[in-house]
């Protein structure tokens, strides 16, 4: 995956995070996310399906983060 990608994704990521502290995933949109995250809604869907995908991504780049983490131990 090239860096841009790579931080485009990133930044969708965090910006769900942000929102998610803000209130419940069912009154999230997409538009929300990207206005956050600051790219275009056809940034969004050229990366996710939906941001349920989105989430996904997000835990899984976590779980990867922390098995990584406890295996440096």
């Amino acid at each position: 995956m090239k860096k841009q990608q790579a931080r485009r994704k990133e930044a969708l990521g965090n910006s769900l995070l942000v929102l998610l502290r803000k209130e419940p995933l069912e009154k999230i949109t997409v538009d929300q996310i990207c206005r956050e995250a600051g790219v275009h809604r056809s940034t969004f869907y050229r990366y996710f399906t939906d941001k349920f995908d989105l989430l996904k991504y997000s835990f899984l780049t976590f779980m990867v983060a922390l098995a990584c983490a406890l295996t440096a131990d």
